[in-house]
């Protein structure tokens, strides 16, 4: 019995850190706009569309292996299926709004609207991840941030029309031709697969966390997930966690009211010595100099 309900907890957890399906309030109107603190997002990838519009402090996100410091006024875009999270470390504590939307949004409302579907997820193409300072996009954020709170007389209507002019413009100034390329279909299927290992360590980065617990809660053998991680990633889940940690670290450099080994351990390295060389290692330069540069 007790193994039964261990297992049911373990499931319940997998699925919370998982999140692949986003459930909309309103399944005939899949977009979602809320007001959103960097401590209570714990998704990793699925497939619908997000957009984050930035105020207030300035803020860390991490999409697939590429750290950003957002600031106010900026936009973020999600592809469908790329490994996010936005973090809650100090000094980089921002609000932002969340804009979520289902790939097909536009073409069930519209009949003759864009095909965001067969944009993203046949073509394969991708959106530029951070838009700074396009005035045009941000008036259109902020007119559709307003037209969901007060809901008025046709909103939908308007919310439809704003998104479609969002997206012509995303495209016509914003298609990140860099990465378009075609994205192997068995990709997906392995980060899908190990999604709730990725959401753990990016949410409990400050935390002892072995192979063992990460391929345990992903269901699969430690074999089987570290064969997958390496395919998924390109790189061991030893190796995208310790990265990870350097990314935040780095970001947590700046802030110059904690000494270096409060930042190692902030970012769950238990040994300055070792923080310090896998800092040089993966940055080129040590945490002082790179404070110094700061």
């Amino acid at each position: 019995m007790k193994r039964q309900n261990g297992g049911a907890r373990m499931e319940v957890e997998r699925e919370k850190l998982l999140a692949q399906k986003v459930l909309f309030s309103d399944e005939d109107f899949k977009i979602e706009v809320i007001d959103q603190s960097p401590a209570s997002e714990r998704r990793a990838l699925h497939e619908a569309i997000e957009i984050k519009y930035f105020y207030g402090d300035r803020s860390a996100l991490m999409i697939n292996s590429e750290m950003f410091i957002a600031r106010a006024g900026d936009i973020a875009i999600v592809n469908p299926y790329e490994i996010h999270t936005t973090v809650a470390i100090d000094k980089y504590s921002g609000r932002y709004y969340l804009i979520m939307m289902d790939p097909d949004f536009l073409g069930k409302v519209m009949p003759r609207g864009l095909d965001l579907r067969q944009f993203f997820l046949v073509k394969r193409k991708k959106i530029q991840n951070l838009i700074r300072g396009d005035q045009r996009l941000e008036a259109i954020i902020l007119r559709l941030i307003e037209e969901t709170e007060k809901q008025q007389l046709h909103y939908r209507l308007v919310v439809q029309n704003l998104v479609s002019e969002f997206f012509v413009l995303l495209l016509r100034g914003y298609v990140n031709e860099e990465a378009s390329e075609k994205i192997e279909d068995d990709r997906v299927k392995y980060v899908e697969l190990i999604a709730p290992a990725l959401s753990r360590m990016h949410t409990d980065y400050t935390k002892k966390l072995t192979v063992e617990d990460l391929a345990t809660l992903c269901n699969v053998t430690k074999y089987h997930f570290c064969r997958v991680f390496k395919r998924a990633m390109g790189v061991t889940a030893v190796q995208y966690l310790t990265s990870y940690r350097i990314d935040l670290a780095e970001a947590m450099l700046g802030d110059t009211t904690r000494s270096i080994r409060e930042v190692a351990f902030a970012c769950g390295f238990e040994d300055e010595s070792y923080f310090y060389r896998c800092y040089k290692k993966y940055k080129g330069a040590s945490p002082k100099a790179a404070r110094e540069k700061k």
